[in-house]
């Protein structure tokens, strides 16, 4: 269990799943706030439609998660001008080498070291110069990449309240879901025999 500002308690569990917090998620969000400097408060929501839209651009789902973090990183540099900066991140899945993605987003991108546990890099971004890592393991040893974790999974709750609430007026007497494949399968077919429509269906199925 932890507590975050404004005393919002919260378990997460070793999926960093967030269960409910006694004072609700609004509460948990405020105590984040609290925390956080602004520029640590953006994040990008990809609904599914725009997901698998971008999965086939891209090729794949862990190209997908290293675009949009990278895109998100740069604006966030261009909206809180530094003369330099440190990027830390959760490596994405077993990949080790991220040259080639870093040079989409930023220049002058060169390799200082692609490990087992960790991959670096410097690059720029117009005048600034950029430290970026890649670590695994990135949330349990640094503040900001846990507050980041922390934020996306508290989104992810507060997205799926919403999604549930949609589909239980629909359909009253659905049971909810959070989203996670066992349950997933059992939502979907509790759809699926209370008639919803299959272009409804296939338009909250995200790519594999």
């Amino acid at each position: 269990m932890g507590r975050v500002g404004s005393g919002a308690e919260f378990i997460v569990d070793d999926s960093k799943r967030i269960f409910q917090p006694r004072r609700g998620f609004e509460s948990l969000r405020r105590g984040c706030e609290a925390l956080a400097d602004s520029a640590w408060q953006s994040f990008r929501l990809i609904d599914v439609p725009e997901f698998n839209r971008l999965v086939a651009q891209q090729g794949n789902k862990a190209n997908l998660l290293s675009c949009a973090s990278l895109e998100l990183a740069a604006a966030l540099l261009c909206a809180h001008p530094t003369q330099g900066a440190t990027l830390t991140f959760d490596r994405h899945g077993g990949r080790r080498r991220y040259g080639p993605l870093l040079s989409e987003v930023f220049s002058d991108v060169v390799v200082v070291e692609e490990g087992k546990k960790v991959s670096r890099y410097r690059a720029r971004l117009g005048q600034w110069s950029l430290e970026i890592a890649f670590l695994t393991r990135g949330d349990a040893n640094f503040l900001e990449v846990a507050l980041a974790s922390m934020r996306a999974k508290l989104e992810r709750e507060i997205a799926m309240q919403a999604f549930n609430e949609s589909w239980c007026l629909k359909f009253p007497g659905l049971r909810p879901t959070q989203g996670y494949p066992a349950d997933a399968k059992r939502f979907l077919g509790e759809l699926y025999l209370r008639g919803c429509a299959p272009d409804d269906l296939r338009g909250i199925i995200r790519a594999r």
